[in-house]
């Protein structure tokens, strides 16, 4: 299973996808055709579910194309375990990227971008 991490914002303007393979390395022909600015990545050869070190890497994918250190922006997101790693919430502090999580189980309930 392929796992696509997109970022969507309140006016419909997106953020290019992070695009998490079931993998040791990326091989370059998992990402051919995709648009430019899309960034793939690998977590192990048994799972594609994304990890504290990958978010981490989302944020900084996140950084690259919007303005979140001149403009403040908040990230409503699941509240799941490697959401909330220590190193992701101090890059997102010191990057103006205000994490706002859901409570367990509702995301289902709560809609953001309806």
């Amino acid at each position: 299973m392929i796992i696509a991490c997109m970022i969507i914002n309140s006016v419909g303007s997106t953020v290019p996808p992070v695009f998490i393979f079931p993998r040791t390395r990326l091989h370059g022909s998992l990402m051919l055709g995709v648009p430019p600015g899309n960034m793939g990545l690998v977590t192990s050869p048994h799972s594609s579910w994304i990890t504290g070190p990958i978010f981490l890497k989302v944020l900084e994918c996140m950084k690259k194309h919007t303005r979140s250190s001149k403009d403040h922006i908040i990230l409503l997101m699941d509240n799941h375990e490697s959401h909330c790693t220590l190193d992701s919430i101090h890059y997102a502090r010191e990057n103006g990227i205000t994490l706002v999580t859901f409570p367990p189980n509702c995301s289902h309930q709560l809609q953001p971008l309806m």
